[in-house]
């Protein structure tokens, strides 16, 4: 990050490099941490406010948070305009920004009375308690500034969005992403950073020295040349019919490609320089954009979206959140949770579902 006179921040650069080298953070991750820093350097250039002295003006960055436009950014801020962002995105630039400051203290960049000032004690809360270890009269440090979110489930796309994704598709390899993240559940990351040797669509991959019964595919963290990076450790996905059908075809089509027949990337550029090259991660959100456009899908569709959709729709059919937290490689139980958004036709078909013990005949009346 760089300044108003196009210096770096020092103490945003060692930050950065603390993330990706030290925590090793994917690199779209780290780049959204970034982000938040920039909103929130931007806030202090503005407010006057400096690194020792913005955690106890905090409550002024929500509202700069809510209504900040950079596209223009000296129109006036305050209440009674529309939120420019949600309680959800507040929250992750907040999330950030206390981070960086656990780095600054740390570091002894600034003093620790900002952890005092972003951060109180108290219990945890009864739905923390049950995926905690600590006990329930043991305090915890809790955020002092947290935006409401009235809907705590996620935004997926339904399957009319991504039949229509499907029907606007033109190449074999766009068929195979499309199914890939919506019968897989990757992320667009893990997806391009895919190689050959992790997709075992056997059924018995013995020979290759993997145990794992049926057709599958393995999600390795690692360093790739398209940048992109798994964001947590190894998980093993079984492979829908679907995804192993939609992948021979696509390989076929990628053998006629003379560039691409010696990556050992499974997703590669075909149509466009330079052929045979690993995807990048802007390529997979191109596409999905392109795709809802051509569609005519009235709301656009990010790929994270068709993540969303696997997950909710595991849930539904099995009703285990461990499942899903293992599928979707989520390291907290919490991370899983906004998948839990029961219908009224589950609702309804549980109450059903309970049995209740006949009457015995009494007075004539019969159960």
């Amino acid at each position: 990050m760089i300044d108003s006179e196009y210096r770096t921040v020092p103490a945003v650069d060692e930050f950065m490099q603390h993330l990706y080298f030290g925590r090793g953070l994917a690199e779209n991750t780290t780049a959204a941490y970034a982000g938040s820093l920039v909103l929130f350097f931007t806030w202090l250039a503005r407010s006057g406010c400096d690194l020792e002295t913005a955690p106890g003006r905090f409550g002024r960055f929500m509202t700069f948070l809510k209504h900040y436009d950079k596209r223009a950014p000296n129109r006036p801020l305050g209440p009674g305009l529309a939120p420019l962002r949600g309680g959800r995105r507040g929250n992750s630039v907040l999330a950030a920004v206390r981070e960086f400051y656990k780095f600054l203290v740390d570091q002894q960049m600034v003093s620790a009375d900002a952890i005092n000032a972003l951060y109180r004690l108290g219990p945890l809360s009864e739905s923390q308690r049950r995926h905690n270890e600590r006990t329930p009269r043991e305090p915890v440090a809790l955020p002092r500034h947290i935006f409401p979110v009235e809907d705590s489930t996620v935004d997926n796309a339904t399957p009319d969005e991504i039949s229509g994704l499907l029907e606007a598709v033109s190449t074999q390899r766009d068929v195979f992403i499309i199914v890939l993240l919506s019968l897989a559940g990757l992320r667009r990351g893990e997806a391009v950073g895919l190689r050959v040797e992790d997709l075992h669509f056997m059924d018995d991959s013995s020979r290759l020295g993997c145990h794992t019964v049926g057709p599958h595919l393995h999600v390795l963290k690692r360093r790739n040349l398209n940048r992109a990076s798994a964001k947590s450790g190894g998980r093993v996905v079984p492979a829908h019919p679907l995804v192993v059908y939609a992948y021979d075809d696509y390989w076929l089509a990628r053998a006629q490609v003379p560039a691409a027949r010696d990556s050992d990337y499974v997703l590669v550029n075909l149509y466009r320089e330079p052929l045979g090259r690993p995807m990048s991660l802007k390529s997979i959100n191109d596409l999905v954009a392109r795709l809802a456009k051509r569609a005519g899908l009235e709301r656009h569709i990010a790929p994270h979206m068709l993540r969303h959709a696997f997950g909710t729709q595991v849930m539904e059919a099995s009703g285990a959140i461990d499942v899903v937290q293992k599928l979707l490689g989520h390291l907290k139980i919490s991370s899983t949770q906004v998948y839990i958004h029961p219908s009224s036709e589950r609702q309804r078909a549980a109450v059903n579902a309970i049995a209740f013990p006949a009457r015995r005949r009494s007075r004539g009346v019969t159960a």
